[in-house]
């Protein structure tokens, strides 16, 4: 049998041997090109599988991977249906998620940096620069690393792929608003660098990119310096291209628990799970609502299929975030009505509001921010729509209620 994808973001890794269970989401990489939109940002709320769908691009597009795309992709839609654009371009991939927060703005400040010199290294290495990193380490900033790296690439075709960009960016402005408007205003060392990845589509050395996140607080702030990018997120073509569909959930759970537990009944599982890790929505006209990925695999690994019975724990503990950090996300602009929001999602269920496109920190975070903001993390979906923007939001499932609405509801307290 088959292995479950839970923790495992690899591409390669998932496909090159078989042993995993895929999902095949390849369909969207011939989506995303008929956009005919070359810059991309897709944002959705943790443990979605954006990572593992961000690994896939960078395997169908790395010319150093064309040796080994059928291997790989054989089995999967886009093996079947390749564009183009394959094993094309040269890929610049970011991961920001890992940078330590902990420390203030200059310890963010250098991790932010070893971040980009270890990309910019590892691209060296991987498309033959004789290039050491000792010689990287002579460059004090990540401003002058980037732009050091593209005067050395500037005959390349390079994919620029981003990982959580706003990962140490949101945990910043849930310690200081002050020090957030620093780093990602104009002149901040975060600004700077996505000033120059700007510049660098205009030369036509970058002719793709694509960036994955959370919230868009950040892309919003860093909006007259990187405006070049279409925020795809919301659109109903891309509702399911990260976590999964009922269909998908079904023909998880064949291959595994229905399997081993023919006698079960299959139905009061499926319902279970249902109310337990669906429920989101992420445009109105969508017609199916989405999993968590990750939380549907996690039951499945626990599933005790011996036995036949549920997993002891339903909750992974891994997808919970740092609830004090979430908590000072809630005290931006004005708290006491972020928490009367709250009130009324622990009271009724409901809320209603709009999901805002852009966020001007520079002025009154206003109620539908706060609800952007709540709806970009998760802890709330679209219910139903009243009137044109207007949207009933509420909490998409039980794990939700359980691992952080009881939570807030004793910090309101």
């Amino acid at each position: 049998m088959k292995k479950i994808i839970y923790g495992e973001s690899n591409f390669k890794k998932v496909k090159i041997n078989n042993d995993y269970l895929y999902i095949d989401k390849t369909n969207y990489i011939e989506k995303l090109e008929k956009t005919n939109e070359s810059f991309l940002i897709f944002l959705r709320p943790r443990r979605f599988g954006k990572s593992l769908f961000l690994s896939t691009l960078q395997y169908y597009y790395d010319e150093n991977t064309a040796d080994e795309f059928d291997a790989m992709f054989n089995d999967t839609y886009i093996g079947k249906n390749p564009t183009p654009l394959k094993n094309s371009f040269r890929i610049l991939f970011f991961e920001f998620s890992g940078i330590n927060t902990d420390g203030g703005v200059e310890i963010i400040y250098e991790g932010f940096k070893d971040n980009i010199k270890s990309a910019i290294y590892r691209y060296f290495r991987e498309y033959g620069y004789d290039i050491t990193r000792e010689s990287l380490n002579n460059i004090p900033t990540p401003t002058g690393l980037i732009k050091y790296f593209f005067d050395v690439i500037e005959n390349d075709k390079v994919y620029v792929l981003i990982d959580e960009y706003d990962q140490f960016a949101n945990a910043i402005l849930a310690h200081s608003m002050q020090d957030f408007l620093q780093i990602v205003g104009k002149g901040g060392f975060v600004r700077s660098f996505y000033e120059v990845l700007k510049g660098a589509t205009q030369s036509g050395v970058v002719q793709k990119m694509f960036i994955t996140g959370v919230t868009p607080i950040t892309l919003d702030s860093l909006s007259s310096g990187f405006n070049i990018v279409s925020n795809i997120s919301n659109k109903e073509e891309f509702n399911l291209m990260a976590g999964f569909s009922q269909k998908e959930v079904n023909y998880s759970l064949e291959q595994y628990i229905f399997k081993q537990c023919k006698n079960i009944d299959k139905e009061a599982l499926q319902e279970k799970l249902k109310t337990w890790y669906n429920g989101y929505l992420f445009n109105i006209k969508a017609t199916e609502r989405v999993y968590s990925a990750t939380l549907v695999n996690y039951f499945i690994s626990k599933y005790d299929e011996v036995r036949c019975q549920m997993p002891i724990k339903m909750l992974d503990s891994n997808v919970a975030s740092d609830y004090k950090a979430i908590m000072k996300l809630f005290n931006i602009g004005d708290s006491d009505r972020n928490y009367k929001i709250l009130e009324k999602l622990i009271e009724n269920g409901t809320v209603t509001g709009i999901i805002k496109d852009r966020y001007d920190l520079n002025q009154d975070f206003t109620q539908d921010d706060f609800i952007t903001l709540i709806y970009s993390m998760g802890f709330i979906t679209i219910k139903e729509q009243i009137t044109g923007e207007l949207n009933i939001f509420e909490i998409p499932n039980y794990v939700i209620k359980i691992l952080y609405f009881n939570y807030f509801a004793v910090e309101l307290q």
